[in-house]
């Protein structure tokens, strides 16, 4: 049978080519966007974020890749706002 499967994937600001080949967890568009995402949980149809998670995801990131910190953010899906908001990428 087929499952509802919920994942949380973050897009950035477009940014200068560093990443030549797609990798298991992040990629870069033609257009220079990184898109980063790796969570895969259970839970059915549930469309909220968690914030957790996607600090984590975020966190990872910036610590394999240096140049992606002080990268801005969706924070919302654009189905769910209205307004394109933005964030900083950052690891401690």
């Amino acid at each position: 049978p087929v499952v509802p499967n919920k994942g949380h994937v973050i897009v950035t600001e477009r940014v200068a080519p560093f990443l030549p080949v797609p990798l298991e967890t992040i990629r870069q568009t033609d257009e220079g966007t990184v898109m980063i995402g790796d969570s895969q949980q259970a839970r059915g149809v549930d469309e909220s974020l968690e914030l957790p998670v996607l600090a984590a995801l975020a966190d990872r990131a910036a610590r394999v890749f240096p140049q992606l910190r002080g990268v801005r953010v969706k924070s919302r899906s654009l189905r769910r706002s209205s307004r394109r908001r933005m964030v900083w990428l950052s690891a401690d």
